[in-house]
């Protein structure tokens, strides 16, 4: 459910998550002082973020702050391997769940989902497309189907060529 602003406006909001080493602290020159973060695991967190829009989520986690953070994420779901623009290994990427979500309620289009990404992963597109139509017909609004049904399909008609389909490349933010 979205966040509601003044005289109920929905706020879209995208959040981008990681876990590593950062330096923070006041960086700049004796005329100009900013208190932030810079490192690369802020760099990858900012990348996280940034592939919300390409899949139509809203947060979404790397597999390192899955893993330390364990059960107490609550409920979410593994996207795939993404390898983000100025980062040269891929990145397990996790989507953050709100309790109303149809994968949640319905525990089969979860385990739909995830058949059909490892179709995608080994290359069998004609398949896969098939499986995500199927889902996207429950769950017509989500995101990650979505953005899988409408890359199987242009993989299958030649307009995106790959020899690795299971390392998604997404070159901007």
């Amino acid at each position: 459910q979205p966040f509601a602003f003044r005289k109920g406006h929905p706020i879209k909001t995208r959040i981008g998550v990681h876990t590593g080493v950062a330096n923070v602290g006041n960086f700049g020159s004796d005329n100009r002082v900013d208190y932030t973060a810079i490192g690369e695991n802020i760099n990858l967190a900012s990348r996280i973020e940034g592939l919300n829009k390409h899949l139509k989520t809203n947060i979404l986690i790397s597999a390192e702050t899955r893993k330390q953070a364990g059960e107490a994420l609550g409920h979410n779901r593994f996207l795939g391997h993404f390898r983000l623009s100025g980062f040269e290994k891929t990145v397990g990427i996790f989507e953050l769940l709100q309790p109303d979500h149809p994968f949640i309620k319905d525990s089969a289009l979860q385990q739909n989902f995830d058949a059909a990404r490892e179709k995608h992963d080994q290359g069998d597109m004609t398949s896969a497309v098939q499986m995500f139509s199927a889902i996207q017909e429950k769950a017509l609004h989500d995101g990650p189907t979505l953005f899988y049904l409408k890359r199987c399909q242009s993989i299958l008609y030649g307009a995106i060529p790959t020899s690795t389909p299971d390392q998604i490349v997404i070159n901007e933010k």
